[in-house]
């Protein structure tokens, strides 16, 4: 996807927010975002903005690592790829940050903004990695 614009909103990313039902995961598998800027108020990641149980983050067969290139900007809960990940949240494959991630309150980081605790995330990303400009 390209040329995505977001709103100033809590909820920011390709998808705001994502959650399972009744058990069921929620699955995102291999769509890649191709943006420059992606901001918000809470919850603001590239690709999700709250994960927040059952969902399935899967690139672990599209052959590549996932690269997000945008700059990530918001208040609380902000991450490269996703900005807070609850229960029963998986991400597979390989995620790569290289944009730059900004907030001006709690909780952020190059991948993840918040990874609850006791969340059972599992992750299979080996070769995962932040090289953004700084975290501020």
């Amino acid at each position: 996807m390209t040329h995505l614009e977001n709103y100033t909103g809590d909820y920011s990313g390709l998808f705001g927010r994502v959650k399972g039902i009744d058990g069921a995961y929620a699955t995102i598998k291999n769509i890649k975002v191709n943006a420059t800027t992606i901001s918000g108020n809470n919850y603001v990641g590239s690709l999700v903005g709250k994960a927040e149980e059952y969902v399935l983050i899967d690139y672990s067969d599209a052959g590549t690592e996932y690269v997000n290139t945008a700059n990530v900007n918001g208040n609380n809960y902000v991450g490269g790829f996703v900005g807070y990940v609850g229960l029963s949240v998986r991400m597979l494959g390989a995620f790569d940050n290289s944009g730059q991630v900004t907030a001006e309150g709690n909780y952020i980081g190059g991948i993840i903004g918040q990874l609850v605790a006791g969340a059972g995330t599992k992750s299979t990303g080996s070769n995962t990695y932040n090289f953004g400009a700084g975290l501020s």
